[in-house]
């Protein structure tokens, strides 16, 4: 199951959660990894344990943050 990433969420909630240093040492995940996802240039799908972390500081589901690709077309 591939997974892609809602950038643009991820963007405006670690904004909101005062930026990526807070967001990275409070959800305990690397710091460069956040900061690449954001800007994009994250090589390959972040692990599982990651995205747990990250979604569920932000106060979100993995579902939302990292869509699972062709989920939209698979609930039409």
């Amino acid at each position: 199951m591939d997974r892609t990433l809602n950038r643009e969420l991820l963007k405006s909630l670690v904004n909101e959660k005062g930026g990526s240093v807070t967001v990275s040492y409070e959800a305990d995940v690397g710091h460069s990894t956040l900061e690449k996802l954001m800007s994009g240039t994250y090589p390959s799908k972040p692990r599982k344990r990651f995205r747990e972390k990250v979604a569920a500081y932000l106060g979100v589901s993995e579902d939302e943050l990292f869509p699972v690709v062709g989920a939209a077309e698979k609930a039409s």
